[in-house]
């Protein structure tokens, strides 16, 4: 048993005609006919009793009707979720962040995602860069925002990480101070 022999079926029971069904849903009728044949195999019970170009359900096409609805109803609800999940309407991310980040960055990137996308519930979890991966890797987050101090590929090969930010690390000292002339040699990664 499939949806598509199940939609068919409930057509059939709705207009009460083979053709009629056939045409609301874009087939020929004599596979509208092999659908609800092959159905009706499957279930080990006649769905419709077909007089001379009169279409009835039987008890059991009675029985199923409900059933039958219910399910192309769930199909449907499962398919709209999953496509509010994939245009990012509906769903939860579970987001990680360093604390340096989560005082500075993440509470505005938030604030803005929040208003692109009210429907989706953003989860902040605040540790440490390697706890962050290990995380992912457990899968217990979804996305996180860390320090590029180290390489997420050679703990968990299936992590893939993207840069999003690259900001200088500068000493600023008083002008009249002694240690004002001190050299400081930059650090690169």
């Amino acid at each position: 048993m499939n949806l598509e022999q199940l939609a068919s079926f409930v057509e059939v029971a709705n207009t009460g005609h083979f053709t009629k069904a056939a045409a609301t849903l874009h087939l020929a009728q004599p596979s509208l006919s092999r659908q609800i044949s092959t159905l009706e195999k499957e279930l080990g019970s006649e769905l419709f009793h077909r007089a001379h170009g009169h279409i009835s359900l039987t008890a059991a096409g009675e029985t199923l009707l409900p059933s039958a609805r219910r399910m192309l109803a769930d199909a449907e609800a499962v398919r709209r979720d999953m496509d509010e999940l994939a245009g990012l309407r509906k769903g939860r991310i579970r987001l990680g962040a360093t604390p340096t980040l989560c005082v500075s960055l993440v509470a505005e990137a938030i604030s803005g995602f929040h208003h692109e996308h009210p429907g989706v519930e953003l989860e902040l979890v605040e540790k440490g860069s390697r706890e962050l991966i290990e995380a992912l890797g457990a899968g217990e987050l979804d996305l996180a925002l860390i320090t590029r101090t180290l390489s997420p590929s050679a703990q968990m090969p299936r992590l893939r990480m993207q840069g999003v930010l690259s900001e200088d690390l500068v000493v600023i000292a008083a002008a009249e101070s002694p240690r004002a002339g001190l050299l400081f040699c930059p650090v690169t990664r």
